[in-house]
């Protein structure tokens, strides 16, 4: 097994936000943070762009994709961010 890292591409990261956005929300609503679930996704969708207003471009923010390289075949097993 050969793990690599590679930096998340604009349609991967498209994919990543859209979960995380859903996901975000989803944890708002059951911990009762907000009334709506409108109200739960645009609190997710104004504190992820707080937190990365350029997206997968902002600047010092670092998202990565772990890859499991097998002989040819490569598959993502992870992921991992930092600030």
């Amino acid at each position: 097994m050969h793990i690599t890292f590679q930096p998340m591409t604009e349609e991967q990261f498209a994919a990543f936000r859209q979960e995380s956005l859903a996901s975000y929300a989803d944890d708002l609503l059951a911990n009762g943070a907000n009334k709506s679930r409108k109200e739960a996704e645009e609190e997710a969708l104004s504190e992820f762009s707080e937190l990365l207003p350029q997206g997968h471009l902002t600047p010092r923010h670092f998202l990565l994709h772990i890859f499991n390289e097998q002989g040819e075949r490569s598959a993502i097993c992870g992921m991992i961010s930092w600030a």
